[in-house]
């Protein structure tokens, strides 16, 4: 398994789904954001659609764990029934 870590400079939601979504089909998959660092694993090239929302409650990994997990399972759960995956 193969990570690449990059320096993000945020330039709107938009801008940024298109960039996670090219990432995708050249083989690479978000693993983390914070701030403006990102974090990718190597996988197998895929068209995916991503969404983004703005959660101010501190940092987010998508492998879990936000300063308040309650108020993160009521947000995963909500997505989830959205047809989100995590």
């Amino acid at each position: 398994m193969t990570d690449w870590t990059i320096r993000f400079r945020f330039g709107g939601i938009e801008s940024s789904l298109e960039y996670l979504e090219e990432m995708a089909a050249k083989g690479w998959m978000l693993t983390y954001w914070q701030g403006n660092t990102l974090l990718f694993q190597r996988i197998e090239p895929k068209q995916l659609r991503f969404a983004m929302d703005i959660i101010p409650i501190g940092h987010w990994k998508l492998d879990g764990g936000t300063k308040n997990d309650k108020v993160r399972e009521e947000y995963v759960a909500m997505y989830e029934e959205q047809g989100w995956r995590f």
